[in-house]
């Protein structure tokens, strides 16, 4: 245990350090060019000379205590870091800590570049075969050009695990590509705002554990349901509920397999008790075996009262099942940056988390 804590206290200490350097340099000499660094790093004094003997695997340990964006700019300390953050398993990008715009210059990380410009060269040159997490969130800001299916895509194909992923542009929602649907890495999967959930034929996410669903928009009325089918170990469902759900649910003949034997906790916000919503919080009651904890929060401009009493008079096939409402349950997602796990239950002063661990 003491071994452990040293190599965190010291590699918090180390990441500080690389940090303070890289700015410093940044501030200093981001006009230079190749033949100058060279001449730079050889100033260096004896401390970053240590930290640049550190094996590779312990450099990328240090990395992933910084965000993303400090993380790439240190390749100006010297040849030796250049590749050092494209070793890094777990990506962050988030458009609150970027500018608009862009400046042409050699050193694009150093430029406070536009994030999809800055996501676009950093991923081209990330080199980690697996990448355990990636984590996108754009703004408003972000152009219709961007090739958000791209990077979706490309994260699929190094293997995610964890998948977060927010798109708030002004275009029109975007369907995910279908390669997405058969990940067979996923354990961990967030998608909200302007994506248009439209399910193909085939789905498979046998890893899949935990899905938030948040204001997405569903092509068809049973999108949700379809997509579930291809869940068969999921344990955990959040769904944010925004005016583009369908206004009418069928059930389907056939009930997903992560309902009968799997779903513990189905959590829903912004409930409003229309008709679709409605049957399908019904029949999601109805048909999960194993649910431990249900939350509904209700929209504040519906009648609550009237909400409740239907929700409690629905049928739920799990005995044991808690159903909390609004003033017992607070929602926090990832998606906005506020933890890494997707929800967590508060009751009676006490926290219920169901996350894995390597998600706290």
């Amino acid at each position: 245990m003491l071994g452990q804590l040293l190599l965190i206290f010291g590699s918090i200490w180390l990441g500080q350090h690389l940090i303070h350097n890289a700015r410093r340099f940044i501030k200093s000499k981001s006009e230079r060019t190749d033949s100058t660094e060279d001449k730079i790093s050889k100033r260096t004094d004896s401390t970053e000379d240590k930290i640049s003997t550190l094996p590779d695997d312990l450099l990328v340990k240090i990395l992933l205590l910084l965000p993303t964006k400090d993380a790439v700019s240190t390749v100006v300390l010297s040849k030796r870091w250049r590749s050092i953050w494209t070793m890094l398993p777990e990506l962050e990008y988030r458009d609150t800590e970027y500018k608009q715009g862009r400046k042409k210059n050699m050193w694009w990380f150093l430029n406070e570049p536009s994030l999809w410009w800055f996501l676009n060269e950093s991923m081209k040159l990330h080199k980690a075969h697996v990448l355990e997490t990636l984590c996108v969130q754009l703004g408003p800001g972000c152009p219709i050009d961007v090739d958000v299916i791209k990077w979706i895509a490309d994260a699929v194909d190094r293997k995610v695990r964890k998948l977060e992923f927010k798109l708030s542009w002004l275009s029109e929602p975007i369907r995910l590509p279908d390669r997405l649907y058969v990940c067979n890495t996923l354990v961990f999967l967030t998608i909200s705002d302007k994506i248009l959930v439209d399910v193909p034929s085939v789905v498979c996410f046998p890893c899949l554990e935990i899905l938030c669903l948040f204001s997405v928009v569903y092509k068809y009325e049973d999108a949700l349901v379809r997509l579930l089918s291809g869940c068969p170990i999921l344990k955990h469902l959040g769904v944010v509920c925004n005016e583009e759900l369908p206004l009418c649910f069928n059930p389907p003949s056939s009930v997903p397999e992560c309902l009968l034997n799997r779903l513990e906790i189905f959590e829903w916000k912004n409930y409003k008790g229309r008709n679709g919503e409605k049957e399908l919080v019904r029949y999601l009651l109805a048909n999960s075996e194993c649910l431990k904890r249900v939350g509904i929060s209700i929209a504040p401009t519906w009648s609550s009262g009237r909400v409740k009493k239907e929700l409690k008079s629905m049928a739920r096939l799990s005995a044991s099942s808690h159903l909390l409402f609004s003033t017992q349950l607070k929602f926090e997602y990832s998606i906005q940056g506020e933890t890494q796990c997707p929800f967590k239950v508060f009751i009676e002063g006490e926290t219920y988390d169901e996350a894995r661990s390597y998600y706290i």
